[in-house]
């Protein structure tokens, strides 16, 4: 969590009525907030950094991994889970339609860019290709010649 607030302190769990209740400390609120109070994306971002987390030294796989997550908030989760992934050594497979998704993955943080690959699939004469290249190139490919990338 503090890879998205850095004023957080910590989650607990509270027990009420049978189910549990995620209970955020954060020296940004004078009281503790639910998680649901986060909305939808930050729900998301949490279950894909625990996924990560729980992925330690192993693969992920993620598929459609933008949903509930907004647009504007992308290039900061996906930077976070990339950093995280690469500091536990997690190899990350995404798969997304969205090619303001795959930017924003793309474009999170320039240094992060030679630690990612993107492949794509092609039907070519009726066989399958793989197109496999780096984030570097793929930015490359995006920007000078608007090439599909999904």
């Amino acid at each position: 969590m503090k890879r998205f607030d850095a004023e957080f302190i910590a989650i607990n769990a509270v027990e009420n009525n049978g189910g549990t209740k995620y209970m955020v400390l954060s020296k940004n609120h004078t009281k503790a907030l639910a998680l649901d109070a986060y909305g939808d994306g930050m729900k998301k971002a949490m279950l894909l950094l625990g996924a990560v987390i729980m992925a330690q030294n192993g693969i992920l796989l993620i598929d459609e991994f933008e949903t509930a997550i907004h647009v504007s908030a992308m290039k900061h989760v996906f930077g976070r889970i990339i950093e995280t992934a690469i500091e536990l050594n997690v190899q990350i497979f995404m798969t997304s339609h969205s090619i303001e998704a795959i930017r924003a993955v793309l474009l999170c943080d320039f240094d992060l860019q030679p630690s990612m690959r993107m492949l794509t699939l092609a039907n070519v004469d009726g066989e399958i290709k793989v197109r496999n290249v780096d984030g570097v190139k793929d930015v490359q490919l995006l920007d000078e010649y608007g090439l599909e990338l999904r």
